[in-house]
């Protein structure tokens, strides 16, 4: 159903028609589906007096008086409002309580664009909004607080550890409700509150789109973020068994070549690529696993490079590919801490992925980030798969035979790594 518009109000063009007409198109033949101008408007709706009143229930009350029911609808139709924008919901709450009164039992609500923000949602209605996935109203004030909870360490309970509460999580608890008595200390959400109109969201371990393999990461060894930052594509649509391809900023020709192949295996077999997006191997497979259109996502050490600008990297990802989202425990740049983030954010890269992939590596006696990947992956039991080196440089080398030794698994070809880290990933335990 399009919301509906009086013959007065902006004669002409119809956009929730069109795009009632659209969906019906593309519905048509998969349901049983009939566009159906269902409510009709008895009078050109006066925006005064119905933005005068403070909350939804009262602004909805007054949209209801210009609103009828044309039809009584069978209680086992199920309707979708089909608009362009939604701001303050009033006009999705009136025609929803109106078609509940013609006798509607389940209705949904889908829009072209939102605002970015909602600072307070109450459904005056219940049982409206039957599904909540990914972004709900309800969610940008809660996720704050916990994104702020995580981000100045405030789990102070003894024996509190994020492997504990997403234990919980996976029982069933909400994370407002384990850790009430830290949320009681976070009033300051202002930082993510910008963020959030900038496309950052935070997810929480108990949002619908947090990584099941990250909330299932640790076996007792490595603990996964209370609270990840995503910009982009929402997880649960672009994490489609994913599989993580990381390495050294300076690859030789042949380390390129074999990222490159393994990257476009992987999207070709419906893998989504995971990378932490830097110079080198995880540039490379980011740009080859877009350029055989499979989806990436990208694993950084924060999101915001100052207050409103959005992280280079994630600017570049987005430039690459269409099917893109890319994550952060961190929101804002810390200079005094990027070596420790860059560091920590491999146990995400790891953690969200079934196996983790080195086309090429080369040791370093410190600083060595790839060195923490590959202990993150095999400590959590992740399998990780290594490809024998096509060169002759020792660091090369010598960065191989590290990492057999820590229990990496051992391809010689593109080809099979990704075979046998599929064969691998299928092996794990799960949950």
């Amino acid at each position: 159903m399009p919301v509906p518009k009086h013959p007065e109000e902006k004669v002409g063009y119809n956009q929730a028609l069109e795009l009632a007409e659209a969906v019906r198109a593309r519905l048509r033949g998969l349901y049983d589906v009939k566009l159906e101008e269902a409510v009709e408007k008895t009078a050109p709706v006066k925006a005064g007096a119905v933005r005068a009143g403070r909350d939804l229930e009262s602004r909805s009350a007054e949209y209801m008086k210009f609103l009828r029911a044309r039809v009584q609808l069978p209680p086992d139709s199920l309707v979708v409002i089909i608009d362009d924008v939604r701001t303050t919901s009033t006009t999705i709450e009136a025609l929803a309580r109106t078609l509940r009164g013609a006798g509607a039992k389940r209705i949904y609500a889908a829009v072209v664009a939102r605002d970015a923000l909602r600072r307070a949602f109450t459904c005056a209605v219940p049982k409206i909004w039957e599904d909540h996935s990914n972004y709900d109203d309800a969610h940008p004030r809660e996720a704050a607080r916990l994104a702020a909870l995580w981000e100045r360490q405030i789990l102070t309970r003894r024996g509190a550890t994020t492997l504990g509460i997403a234990r919980s999580v996976r029982e069933g608890r909400k994370l407002v409700e384990i850790l009430a008595e830290e949320l009681n200390a976070v009033n300051e959400v202002r930082p993510y509150a910008k963020a959030e109109r900038l496309g950052i969201v935070p997810v929480p371990m108990d949002a619908p789109e947090y990584p099941p393999n990250l909330l299932s990461y640790g076996y007792g060894e490595v603990y996964p973020p209370l609270v990840l930052f995503r910009a982009g594509k929402p997880l649960d649509k672009v994490l489609r068994s994913p599989i993580a391809v990381v390495g050294t900023r300076d690859p030789t020709d042949q380390g390129r070549e074999a990222t490159r192949r393994i990257a476009a295996l992987l999207a070709g077999r419906g893998h989504t690529v995971v990378t932490g997006l830097a110079a080198g191997v995880d540039r490379e497979a980011a740009e080859a696993a877009a350029r055989a259109g499979g989806a990436v996502v990208g694993v950084l050490p924060h999101l915001l490079d100052g207050p409103s600008a959005l992280s280079r990297d994630a600017h570049l990802l987005f430039d690459l590919a269409e099917e893109a989202a890319v994550v952060a425990e961190h929101l804002l740049r810390d200079p005094a801490a990027t070596r420790q983030r860059l560091a920590a954010r491999n146990r995400i890269i790891a953690g969200m992925s079934h196996a983790v992939i080195i086309p090429e590596t080369r040791y370093r006696q410190t600083r060595w980030g790839m060195k923490y990947q590959v202990q993150f992956g095999i400590k959590a039991q992740r399998p990780v798969v290594i490809l024998r080196p096509q060169t002759d440089q020792r660091d090369v080398w010598d960065a191989y035979e590290f990492f057999e030794r820590e229990g990496a698994h051992v391809a010689d070809r593109p080809e099979d790594a990704v075979e046998l880290a599929e064969r691998l990933a299928r092996l794990q335990p799960s949950g």
